[in-house]
């Protein structure tokens, strides 16, 4: 994915970017609320759980 600054926090932003491009992609087209590194954190291990069967 085309590294794009979503983050203002720069941990978050480093975090996000080293997520594989498809759980990016679902993070930026989710409509859930990301406020904290925490909550980055969780949405992407809830996503990395599902896997691309599971959706």
């Amino acid at each position: 994915m085309k590294s794009v600054k979503y983050f203002d926090n720069p941990e978050m932003q480093r975090y996000f970017e080293s997520l594989p491009p498809t759980i990016q992609q679902n993070i930026v087209q989710s409509d859930v609320g990301v406020y904290s590194l925490e909550d980055l954190r969780t949405l992407a291990n809830n996503l990395l759980k599902l896997g691309p069967d599971k959706k």
